[in-house]
């Protein structure tokens, strides 16, 4: 997370840039502001979601779940698609199984896979919260017509897609 209240100016960053000449003035200054952005709406979301007794994690987790079309999916996929350690997808689907959101059952062909399925109490939640989540966002980004947010949003696809082929 990144929260630096104030931001270096691009003229101040080009003084440094005699120093470090591989430095893009402009670039960091861009850099900095999209990170403050991200922190900010991320540490935003996290006050709602907290609100519901989620982080983060276990937000992503139950969405994925409900976005499949059946509820369910195996701990790889939901490791594969979150993007983290095995150990700890099945730390979290352990904690979330305790809390009766989530559940674990046998794979139906493969004895030795398990499928994770969102619970009804698991699936209210997800709707109980999603209101006030998708109300944030809008908020979030009020300021900016259709066409300012489409042209924000092809601009962030051209760096992600430079992230994932380096």
């Amino acid at each position: 997370m990144f929260f630096l209240d104030n931001l270096p100016t691009v003229e101040m960053m080009a003084r440094l840039a005699s120093r470090v000449p591989e430095m893009e003035p402009d670039t960091v200054v861009t850099y900095l502001l999209l990170a403050k952005t991200a922190s900010e709406l991320l540490r935003q979301q996290d006050r709602h979601l907290a609100k519901f007794g989620l982080s983060q994690a276990r937000f992503q987790l139950l969405i994925l779940l409900e976005r499949s079309g059946n509820g369910e999916m195996t701990p790889a996929d939901l490791t594969r698609e979150m993007g983290i350690a095995m150990k700890n997808t099945l730390r979290l689907i352990g904690y979330m199984e305790k809390d009766g959101i989530v559940s674990r059952m046998p794979h139906e062909t493969d004895r030795r896979a398990t499928i994770v399925r969102i619970t009804e109490k698991g699936r209210e939640l997800l709707f109980s919260l999603l209101p006030g989540n998708y109300g944030f966002m809008n908020r979030a980004f009020e300021k900016l017509d259709a066409a300012s947010r489409a042209a924000l949003r092809e601009l962030l696809e051209k760096v992600n897609l430079d992230f994932s082929t380096g």
